[in-house]
């Protein structure tokens, strides 16, 4: 099965919130504004505030104003992705569990205790972390970097242009780091599994094991399994670890080339130094919103790997 199609059936159960996702869309809307708004600002204030000291009260207003904007937006998008993942997870339980329960002799003769009691609590937490956390920063990141680009095209779309020439060299590792995460995050749901099981038996058992004094043997059965877990942890970190530094060696890369071509623009007189700044500051703010995003993306693979 596609991740489209695993993610379309995880994103089914959100559809009876569709008011509380629309309500936490229009928050992602204000917030991405206000991002967008901060660079908007830095234009008449280094052309016109700062040297001859007009429409200070507006300015200083102004950033007022949309910090107090992206703070509303930030906060209802938040809390309502929240809520909605919250229902999510509580109705998706609920199912899974009548589910499990209407199952035949066989099944449960088949699947450990560990493995169904995973299935239930740790696999259904990553499903809330697609719908709530995960989908809420896609689409509020986006909607800011959107709007980043639309001002930095809107001062010079092709010093715009130039600065994202690098954008697919971040696509091929982005795609590289969720292969990774699926796999070993997959990988590390069965240790998790093979633990919790280990652990009911041994301690249901335990009048067993104590009259066999096999508690050193138990022990280092389970300290072995959570070796392996640790190791699997560790390839999804060192997934993860890897993309932020090359995103930074990236972006200072186009930072560098903005800032030479933007220099020669402004000593041309192509573009004042207000629109520079604001520029800058543009291709700044976006690099929080991009770096969000590959965690994004990150997550959107476990939360698939857990669905399957």
């Amino acid at each position: 099965m596609s991740r489209r199609r695993t993610l379309e059936r995880l994103f089914v159960y959100a559809r009876p919130y569709r008011g509380r996702l629309l309500w936490a869309f229009v928050g992602m809307l204000i917030y991405g504004s206000g991002t967008a708004g901060l660079t908007i600002l830095i234009k008449p204030i280094v052309d016109r505030t700062l040297p001859n000291k007009e429409q200070l009260g507006l300015m200083a207003g102004g950033i007022v104003g949309v910090y107090f904007l992206k703070g509303v937006g930030s906060y209802v998008s938040s809390y309502l992705m929240a809520d909605v993942g919250q229902r999510v997870v509580m109705d998706l339980r609920n199912m899974l569990y009548r589910h499990i329960l209407g199952q035949s002799a066989g099944f449960f003769a088949h699947r450990t205790t560990g493995q169904l009691m995973s299935r239930i609590s740790n696999d259904v937490g990553q499903v809330q972390q697609a719908v709530s956390e995960t989908a809420g920063d896609l689409a509020r990141e986006s909607i800011s970097v959107v709007g980043l680009l639309a001002w930095m095209f809107y001062l010079d779309w092709r010093l715009a242009l130039f600065c994202s020439c690098g954008a697919p060299l971040v696509v091929y590792p982005l795609l590289w780091l969720g292969h990774r995460v699926r796999r070993t995050t997959r990988r590390s749901q069965e240790a998790l599994e093979t633990l919790s099981h280990m652990s009911a038996e041994a301690f249901t058992g335990h009048r067993i094991v104590k009259a066999f004094a096999t508690e050193t043997h138990e022990a280092d059965r389970f300290g072995r399994a959570g070796l392996g877990l640790f190791w699997t942890n560790m390839k999804v970190t060192a997934a993860l670890s890897s993309l932020p530094p090359l995103m930074e060696l990236l972006g200072g890369v186009g930072m560098a080339a903005a800032l030479w071509y933007g220099s020669q623009q402004v000593d041309a007189g192509r573009m004042t130094e207000g629109a520079f700044f604001s520029f800058m500051a543009s291709v700044l703010l976006m690099y929080g919103p991009l770096k969000k995003l590959s965690r994004v993306n990150a997550n959107l693979q476990q939360a698939t790997a857990a669905s399957e």
